[in-house]
């Protein structure tokens, strides 16, 4: 028989917190008057796509009788952008950190099984869109592990190649890398690296940086302008084509780092197809909304020849080149089914070949991606060398984690 479920999404009360002044207001307090809050649905992200900050959700509920009979609740988030304090009753009872995961709080000792409950949620976003995003909802449990498990769980993670399991995976800036910033330095230096145990080097664009709107003097390496050439003050194809022959006779991996969401806009796209990118209401093209991008034209990826266009780019430097994948910039903004779409082409080309992705959702390991970011085991093991938090969170952290995303599934650890 399946257990009760009580749904808290719909209305709540919403309000920026621009100033961050929330806590010190009592704004989580039940006796903080939220009638002037906005009224906004839940789930959603809110409405100033452009802000990165603190704001505020509440709700007033009252628990449904078939669940007060429940000796253990919980509450559960389906995914808030980025973390989240939760306040029950005046009472904090949980903080999660991290974009678009499930969890939950165990609400068992401050729920009221009768009567009005107050629930405040304070959401700190850094980046992007924010918000309470995902559904909200009260379930019962007896063992905790129920309500770790999430829709992903039930499904196999894309099998990574043999030799990303032991990767050793350096990042590397060319213009940053040696006084003479080329690819002919990198090629002398990678008899080094290898000593270092370095057996994958991940390179930073490599490719012509945009000047229109570009940021500071040298402009974004992520604003590309051509998508199948080299930055000539790096050198020419012929000396990165010679890095990447003796970086294999080395027995290390090439993977370049390649932003597919948008471009620069002097690439000779924004003229020659325009219909490639997102356009507003007047019809001009755009940065990416929710962004401060201003330096980059943002793809519309519901046009099927942009999406051949880069499908062919992707192509181009594995087929050519030799490279052994990529590290996809901001992989989330892209449409699933085109990364799905690129790994089924590129395997074809390199049965082996990597795609890793900036970004930590569970589902892009079932879409197109071998390795994601491991953003919270980073951010904990920092915490514990601060003495914020004790090894035994390592711990369960990779607990919890083992049961958000699908099984088998394989993260870059980083520091």
């Amino acid at each position: 028989m399946a257990k009760p479920v009580q749904s808290l999404s719909g209305k709540w009360k919403f309000k920026y917190d621009k100033k961050n002044i929330g806590i010190t207001k009592q704004y989580q307090s039940s006796g903080y008057n939220k009638n002037k809050w906005q009224t906004v649905k839940v789930p959603s992200f809110w409405g100033e796509t452009e802000y990165d900050g603190t704001a505020w959700y509440a709700i007033d509920f009252v628990l449904n009788e078939k669940l007060a009979v429940s000796k253990k609740l919980g509450l559960c988030f389906e995914s808030v952008d980025d973390n989240a304090v939760i306040f029950l009753n005046d009472e904090k009872v949980h903080y999660h950190e991290g974009a678009n995961i499930n969890f939950f709080a165990d609400i068992t000792k401050n729920i009221r099984k009768t009567g009005i409950n107050s629930l405040v949620i304070q959401i700190i976003d850094n980046g992007g869109p924010g918000g309470l995003c995902g559904a909200v909802t009260i379930k019962p449990f007896e063992n905790p592990d129920e309500l770790r498990v999430s829709a992903f769980h039930e499904f196999e993670a894309i099998k990574s190649p043999d030799w990303v399991k032991d990767a050793i995976i350096y990042e590397l800036y060319v213009r940053a890398h040696s006084e003479e910033g080329s690819f002919e330095k990198v090629t002398e230096d990678l008899v080094r690296l290898k000593k270092l145990g370095v057996n994958c080097i991940w390179f930073m664009p490599i490719f012509p940086v945009g000047q229109i709107m570009k940021k500071g003097p040298l402009g974004c390496p992520y604003a590309i302008a051509d998508f199948k050439e080299v930055n000539s003050e790096y050198g020419s194809k012929n000396d990165f084509n010679k890095l990447v022959t003796k970086a294999h006779s080395l027995n290390m991996k090439i993977i370049l780092d390649i932003a597919c969401n948008h471009s620069a806009w002097d690439n000779v796209m924004v003229k020659n197809s325009p219909e490639y990118y997102t356009k507003n209401s007047e019809g001009k093209i755009i940065h990416p909304l929710g962004t401060d991008w201003t330096d980059v034209a943002d793809f519309n990826y519901d046009n099927m020849a942009m999406r051949d266009y880069m499908w062919d780019v992707l192509e181009y430097w594995v087929k050519d080149f030799n490279v052994d994948g990529y590290r996809c910039d901001v992989a989330e903004l892209v449409p699933d089914d085109f990364w799905t779409e690129a790994l089924d082409r590129l395997i074809k080309i390199k049965p082996d070949v990597l795609m890793l992705a900036e970004g930590a959702h569970p589902r892009l390991h079932l879409n197109g991606f071998h390795l994601t970011y491991a953003w919270d085991l980073r951010s904990t093991i920092y915490d514990v060398l601060n003495n914020k938090k004790s090894v035994s969170d390592i711990s369960k952290l990779l607990k919890n984690k083992s049961f958000k995303y699908p099984k088998n599934f394989c993260q870059m650890n980083f520091t």
